[in-house]
């Protein structure tokens, strides 16, 4: 005698349907908000950035898209178009990767 097939169906939409819950946490989202901000204060304190070659990198990624065939783009092109101007603060990326740390245990990602 053969099984019919929807049983197997249904286990798989419930194992799905697990899986999925699995995923779910809750985060407030103040939390997400500091550490915004938070990687957002060490990217303008110890980044530096040039405008012209970051216009330039960004015109020919555009012309690349827009024109459908292959993209290739040397990387050489966009050297020295982001730099570290300094080194972050110990304390400031310490409490950054603590607050990422506490979404990620509450999370049991």
């Amino acid at each position: 005698m053969r099984m019919a097939p929807i049983p197997l169906a249904t286990a798989a939409v419930v194992l799905a349907a697990t899986a999925a819950q699995a995923r779910t946490c809750t985060v407030e989202v103040e939390d997400l908000q500091q550490i915004k901000a938070g990687a957002m204060a060490l990217v303008a304190q110890n980044v530096t950035m040039d405008g012209d070659k970051a216009a330039r990198a960004e015109r020919k990624i555009r012309q690349a898209l827009q024109g459908g065939g292959p993209i290739s783009i040397d990387p050489n092109e966009f050297k020295g178009a982001v730099r570290m101007k300094g080194t972050p603060s110990k304390a400031a990326v310490r409490d950054l990767v603590a607050r990422v740390q506490k979404i990620i245990e509450t999370c049991k990602l």
